[in-house]
């Protein structure tokens, strides 16, 4: 079934799945522009309301593909429950719950994204750029029924909050393992788990391989645990040594011991070859490959790294 056939049935059978209250809502598919992505969504609009539910109709089509056809139905249902939920959460938050920047100081959190592919959307964020990678902050919600939900600080938000673009950056950065505990461990573990053994043992990076994964617990947005403060810094004590970092998506990063033999352009080939073949462009967050010098303390790309020390070139 081609997309267009696909949000047709979409838009002809959604009202059968929403409540009566919804029936002079306005549905329609429009493009738009997000951090990281430009998608085809679907929006749900109710008269007289300014919440509108925006469902990622390429992201669902992708799926539907994926499982050779799956039921138009459950999707169309899916959908209508999820719009669902959303207004209603949304509808029962105080009018000032991000607006009091006391409250929302304790719900804020970095999102690390490419700076160059989200320009445009950065002209309205407050952000830092470090090494091309563009750090933002952003709020989370999370409901009765334990959905996430975030929303980014913009710089009209923060300049209602009282305080200055860097200070409310850091606070982002402090805040963030609080409410996203980072987790580092041999990547071949991680498998193990996601395997369902149960024999996993904690492999320590002095006796396991050499490719360990850098998230958080929620592994959501979790490659921006790698600039929470003093993360780069306690990763290169476990390792005893400097490290390559490979961008895997925005939500881990891959941790790669430096060792002399190390082909930095084969680093380079598999970051890229899995942001084309892998990843959507929501998911990608570079095709840099980038490299932590323990002794300098310095993050840098592996290109400047090189042009700066010397190492690997000809």
């Amino acid at each position: 079934m081609q997309f267009d056939a696909f949000k047709e049935s979409i838009l002809d059978h959604l009202r059968e799945y929403l409540p009566e209250e919804y029936g002079d809502a306005r549905i329609q598919v429009e493009e738009v522009t997000k951090l990281d992505k430009t998608y085809r969504a679907l929006t749900v609009c109710r008269k007289g309301s300014n919440i509108v539910p925006m469902i990622d109709l390429d992201g669902l089509y992708e799926r539907f593909c994926e499982e050779s056809g799956g039921l138009l139905e459950k999707i169309t249902r899916g959908i209508a429950e999820g719009v669902v939920r959303e207004i209603r959460w949304k509808e029962s938050l105080e009018d000032d719950f991000y607006l009091d920047y006391e409250t929302a100081r304790e719900r804020l959190f970095i999102r690390v994204s490419d700076a160059e592919m989200n320009r445009r959307m950065l002209e309205d964020l407050p952000h830092r750029v470090i090494e091309g990678l563009a750090l933002t902050c952003h709020l989370f919600f999370i409901t009765e029924d334990r959905h996430l939900y975030t929303t980014a600080v913009t710089r009209d938000l923060c300049s209602d909050y009282g305080i200055t673009e860097e200070e409310l950056i850091e606070e982002a950065l402090q805040n963030s393992p609080k409410v996203f505990p980072p987790r580092f461990q041999a990547l071949d573990e991680r498998i193990r788990e996601l395997e369902g053994e149960d024999d996993v043992i904690r492999i320590t990076p002095r006796s396991g391989p050499k490719l360990y994964e850098l998230t958080n617990r929620e592994q959501i947005n979790g490659a921006s645990a790698l600039f929470y403060p003093g993360m780069m810094e306690e990763i290169a004590h476990l390792l005893e040594d400097s490290y390559f970092i490979l961008p895997s998506s925005v939500h881990e990063v891959m941790i790669l011991p430096e060792e002399e033999e190390t082909d930095t352009f084969m680093l380079k080939e598999i970051v890229r070859g899995a942001n084309m073949q892998c990843l959507g462009d929501g998911d990608r967050l570079s095709d840099d490959v980038f490299h932590y010098d323990m002794k300098e303390k310095l993050f840098e790309t592996v290109d400047n790294w090189q042009r700066r020390t010397g190492h690997y070139l000809n």
